[in-house]
């Protein structure tokens, strides 16, 4: 099998362990293995895979985060592309440069563990930009992504007004998302709107905020499908870089759902990404797995909190349950409450093992 020690030429081991910030929440954080080289990513993406709400997470992608910029001068940026709307890395960005903290308190209030990510994040000092393709609001459910799709267009309405443009139009859309709801606010006719606004435009800079507007407005607001997600990701990733984010002359770090990230499914996103003739990241794609055991899961996505015991990298397939026992005998876990990052070390005829860069191992994490 086609081992990582292959890919030396990737790696570059300091032997050290990462010192984190509060985040930590008194978990064994241990990323020695975790060191990729200044340049190893420059152009090529690192995709980590995630099983949302455990509570190592955020530890976890800010050790990654700096340990990937810290060598960084002024010319070096991180793309971090996340499983968010455009409207919520939309502000994580301005709040990361410092013009204002709607982030923290408005969209992120309820949710002390992420303003602490994000306040560390910009405590960096480093060019980071977050950039998000996902559908805009959880069906209309109440929350961040929520809060993010209509503060937008309160900004986009205050940039109307200094353009002298008039408010009747935006004002009624935005009353129809705010007090009427979702379901009530006429998006074609304010999408027709902004599109006839940007038509022969003659302030590039507005005619650019337009353009945006409407890339805002044609996200995907169902997904019940399958496998439309992972299409309108990608497709909406390739509008945002073909629009003039740059790749191949910057490091890129895309923190994804284990669904989308399972190395063999054509359809999924890696997929998409490493395979594609069009992607700007074909053939450039490394894998980091994360594995949970035996994890509290405490967010948004149950009812309950439940423990689990999964990698998530096969999405539930019998494979899952495979590479969770060959985890086991190749990485013992220190102790309860603990993440520690590996090189992947693993043997095995299981299809595409040899594609992880790295292990993540959380286990037991409450």
């Amino acid at each position: 099998m086609h081992k990582l020690k292959n890919n030396a030429h990737f790696l570059v081991v300091f032997g050290c362990l990462l010192v984190l910030s509060k985040l930590s929440f008194g978990q064994t954080i241990n990323t020695s293995s975790f060191s990729p080289s200044q340049d190893s990513l420059r152009g090529k993406l690192l995709f980590v895979t995630e099983c949302h709400e455990v509570r190592s997470n955020l530890p976890e992608y800010l050790a990654v985060i700096n340990h990937m910029t810290a060598k960084f001068g002024n010319a070096d940026t991180l793309n971090v592309f996340i499983e968010a709307p455009f409207t919520m890395t939309y502000f994580i960005n301005q709040y990361l440069e410092g013009k204002n903290r709607l982030l923290i308190d408005s969209i992120l209030s309820n949710d002390p563990y992420k303003i602490e990510f994000y306040f560390s994040i910009r405590k960096l000092k480093k060019n980071i930009r977050f950039i998000g393709a996902d559908f805009e609001y959880d069906q209309g459910n109440r929350g961040g992504r929520l809060e993010s799709f209509k503060l937008y267009f309160d900004d986009l309405k205050n940039v109307f007004s200094a353009a002298k443009i008039d408010l009747s139009v935006i004002k009624s859309f935005i009353y129809g998302i705010r007090v009427q709801g979702l379901e009530e606010a006429d998006f074609y006719t304010f999408k027709k709107y902004i599109q006839k606004l940007g038509i022969n435009q003659s302030d590039l800079v507005l005619k650019s905020k337009l353009k945006e507007a409407n890339f805002v407005l044609a996200a995907l607001q169902n997904n019940d499908k399958n496998d439309v997600r992972d299409k309108a990701y990608y497709s909406r990733m390739l509008e945002l870089i073909n629009s003039g984010i740059t790749v191949h002359a910057n490091s890129n770090l895309m923190i994804f759902g284990s669904a989308h990230g399972n190395p063999y499914h054509e359809k999924c996103l890696y997929s998409k990404l490493n395979c594609s003739d069009d992607s700007p990241f074909k053939n450039k794609v490394e894998i980091f797995a994360n594995v949970y055991l035996e994890c509290l899961s405490y967010g948004s996505y149950n009812e309950k909190s439940i423990v689990l015991e999964t990698v998530g990298l096969y999405f539930g397939s019998k494979e899952d349950k495979q590479i969770l026992e060959l985890i086991r005998s190749h990485y013992k876990p220190e102790t309860v409450n603990s993440l520690n990052v590996y090189k992947n070390t693993v043997s095995s005829n299981l299809k595409d093992v040899d594609k992880v860069n790295y292990w993540g191992i959380h286990y037991k994490v409450k």
